[in-house]
């Protein structure tokens, strides 16, 4: 960052100090803040890295660029802000039809594509107002929470999963119906303003959501200020996040509340009992199983428990799961707190894909994963504690316990996909893209490459992800394929000219290679990616 912006950013940290000491305090006067030059030449330079964010004539370095025509924009942008005569322009609707038909509007069973491109002015002034709600927000933002996040992405909630869901029965696999287009702008304020109190500033940020778009390029559409928040917009996802905070306070309330540990009361029988045994294991050389065994069947008949009650959650954006060691009335009633709480935010779950699911018995899915309670663990041979000392120790079989949470990949998912894409039929047998068939050889193997190397870094952290080889032996074999219909030749003289991996030379003489990129399955390289905001494999251009 340069030193101009030390100013900015080292009130940003203040900012964030500020909010993590004090999780209920008031920011005042940011307003002042985001008007000023240098934080709005820091938005630029956040989005300045990102291709095509910016338009730049072809032979123009960026530097300059900024320097002569940017530094009198933003210039003219902190004046317009101070007297609030600035309006941010409506976004351009796009659909992306098909090639010799008229571009319609499309459903959303169609597979709508939308893309909203911001000008110039609204991209810095979003990114400046990002970076100050994140220094207020992310402070105080659920540790439950993982979508849209500074240095949170889909696997630390995958990991965090792993890691709790021992010992649950049911699982709440919830999606929130269009956040994005059922959201109450109203509602959103009056959350702002519980920890903002800048008159200017939220007035700014209901100009932004009141902004609309433009549809097909021509009509300008308000949009119903009860109806939908501001969509693909650089600070859509933290506004979202704001608005889903309250569901994560909601949980958090009532994990605490409803959660029982399994705690042991201690009789005054069972503590005789207790200390019998500590009297044999300190003053006897030798324990007698029988006895050893007497005192702890006692010790089980005289022990009581609580009824055992635990509950965690966990969000990704619109979608969470929550895993519940419990009974199934238990489980349905929670559904039903949540539905009743997200009625109050004017949202609702989407019935098709919220549902109570025994994950002993059945798969959750959860961010394209599906999870599961392994209770099919082998058992294995272990040495008991008060065993007899003898040559060869005594070994039993015993059933152990860690490590039965199940995070896999949805193979019969995958497939499916990649029969829509065309890299299979229905049954996954390969089949050419014809859709490449047209490019060169290398960039066929680049295009292959990308989609192989996107969706096994994706599932990187799953197990039993050997099961992924089919997905790989059809990639592999569609490339095959793809290369045959493309030279009018035979699967078999293709693995002839180009070997076991498909190796291909290009070039003006050869002297550049390229080949499939084959990934390894190993249990050892088995690793989430912790940290990483990964791109989702179904929605990549290639796949």
């Amino acid at each position: 960052m340069d030193m101009k912006n030390s100013t900015f950013i080292n009130r940003l940290k203040c900012l964030r100090e500020l909010n993590n000491r004090n999780l209920n305090f008031i920011n005042i006067d940011l307003y002042k803040l985001i008007i000023r030059e240098d934080s709005l030449v820091a938005g630029y330079e956040k989005i300045n890295s990102n291709k095509g964010a910016t338009t730049f004539k072809k032979k123009e370095k960026k530097d300059e660029f900024l320097e002569i025509k940017n530094k009198k924009r933003l210039k003219k942008l902190s004046l317009s802000l101070g007297n609030e005569s600035w309006r941010p322009n409506p976004a351009r609707r796009i659909y992306s039809g098909k090639s010799g038909k008229p571009k319609k509007p499309l459903k959303k069973k169609e597979k709508e594509k939308e893309k909203k491109h911001p000008f110039f002015f609204e991209k810095v002034v979003q990114s400046s107002m990002l970076m100050i709600l994140e220094a207020i927000y992310e402070p105080i933002f659920s540790k439950n929470s993982f979508g849209f996040r500074p240095g949170k992405g889909p696997h630390d909630a995958l990991k965090c999963i792993e890691q709790t869901f021992h010992g649950m029965v049911y699982a709440i696999e919830g999606n929130i119906k269009g956040i994005n287009h059922n959201g109450n702008h109203d509602i959103l304020i009056s959350l702002l303003e519980k920890r903002i109190s800048d008159d200017r500033f939220i007035r700014l940020v209901r100009k932004m959501l009141n902004a609309g778009y433009l549809e097909l390029g021509f009509t300008v559409i308000k949009k119903n200020p009860d109806m939908r928040t501001s969509q693909r917009s650089i600070v859509s996802p933290i506004l979202a996040n704001i608005y889903l905070h309250e569901l994560d306070g909601f949980m958090w309330d009532l994990m605490e509340d409803l959660t029982v540990r399994n705690n042991k009361i201690r009789t005054p029988v069972y503590k005789k009992l207790d200390n019998e045994m500590l009297f044999f294991f300190f003053n006897t050389n030798r324990l007698k199983k029988l006895e050893l065994k007497s005192i702890q069947v006692a010790m089980k008949k005289k022990e009581k428990k609580k009824k055992s009650i635990r509950v965690f959650y966990t969000r990704y954006a619109d979608d969470f799961i929550v895993g519940i060691a419990g009974s199934l009335e238990f489980s349905t009633d929670l559904k039903s707190k949540i539905g009743e709480f997200l009625c109050c935010l004017q949202l609702t779950l989407n019935p098709e894909k919220t549902k109570v699911t025994n994950i002993r018995k059945h798969y959750a899915f959860f961010l394209r994963h599906r999870i599961k309670i392994d209770t099919a663990v082998n058992k294995a041979y272990v040495t008991p504690f008060f065993s007899e000392k003898k040559t060869t120790p005594e070994k039993k079989k015993k059933r152990v316990t860690g490590h039965l949470v199940s995070i896999e990949p949805p193979i019969n998912s995958i497939v499916l996909h990649l029969f829509s894409k065309g890299f299979c039929d229905h049954s996954g047998f390969p089949t050419p893209n014809k859709l490449w068939t047209s490019q060169e050889d290398n960039q066929i193997i680049n295009n292959f490459n990308v989609t192989i190397r996107s969706l096994f870094e994706f599932y990187s952290g799953a197990k039993k992800r050997h099961y992924l080889n089919r997905i790989f032996y059809i990639l592999k074999f569609s490339c095959a394929y793809t290369l045959a219909a493309k030279h009018r030749c035979s699967l078999n003289k293709v693995f002839i000219k180009h070997g076991k991996m498909l190796t291909v030379n290009y070039g003006p003489q050869g002297e550049f290679s390229t080949f499939l990129f084959q990934p390894s399955l190993k249990r050892s390289d088995r690793k989430w990616q912790v940290g990483r905001k990964l791109d989702d494999p179904y929605q990549l251009l290639f796949f």
